[in-house]
């Protein structure tokens, strides 16, 4: 990733997200679980502290997208993401435990700035939320949902079935590093335009 010509490190994002603090602007900083990375509540609690120190309140930790749904014009390597969960109902139960989180109820309106997941936790809800004693929001996004008792449901994402990605509905627009443009996640389906074509006319 690059930022002004050169590699983005810590202090850039710190320096940018101050900036947005000042001018009022709401601002959510998202973070992939990862096994080893940030995959327990002491790791969230570590993201979380650095970001409240530098203006921002409201955090989305999300499961790790499996890549080897997608494919692309330079392969990755294959299945890294698939076999990097984090157990997101172990992950739950622990914030549960914590005493430190108010979780949003079944039927709660939660407000939110981002499209992914419903506003309201619920049935159908890919997110859950919950409120932190510092006044940080932070929420839990799986692809599959949650059941009654707030815990993850499990099972195995299939782009085929994702409601976001299906013909006739246009929940998103991605722009790949080649320039095209699709509404899909993966580059080569649903291809909208390329934006290579558009600076050349």
């Amino acid at each position: 990733m690059k930022f002004k010509n050169r590699q983005v490190i810590a202090g850039d994002i710190q320096v940018a997200v101050l900036a947005c603090s000042k001018a009022g602007l709401p601002m959510r900083l998202n973070c992939q679980l990862i096994p080893g990375y940030i995959d327990n509540l002491a790791n969230i609690e570590q993201y979380m502290a650095w970001g409240m120190g530098v203006g921002c309140f409201e955090f989305s930790f999300s499961q790790t997208f499996p890549l080897s749904q997608l494919s692309y014009s330079k392969p990755l390597v294959d299945g890294w993401a698939d076999n990097a969960q984090v157990d997101l109902r172990a992950f739950s139960l622990e914030i549960a435990a914590s005493g430190r989180y108010r979780a949003a109820t079944w039927d709660a309106e939660v407000e939110q700035c981002s499209i992914w997941g419903q506003s309201a936790y619920g049935s159908g809800s890919r997110r859950r939320f919950w409120q932190g004693p510092q006044g940080e929001k932070f929420s839990l996004k799986t692809f599959f949902g949650f059941d009654q008792e707030g815990l993850p449901i499990v099972g195995q994402y299939d782009k085929n079935t994702d409601p976001e990605l299906q013909e006739g509905s246009l929940a998103f627009m991605v722009l790949h590093p080649d320039g095209v443009v699709s509404a899909s996640w993966d580059q080569n389906e649903r291809v909208l335009f390329s934006s290579k074509l558009i600076g050349a006319c």
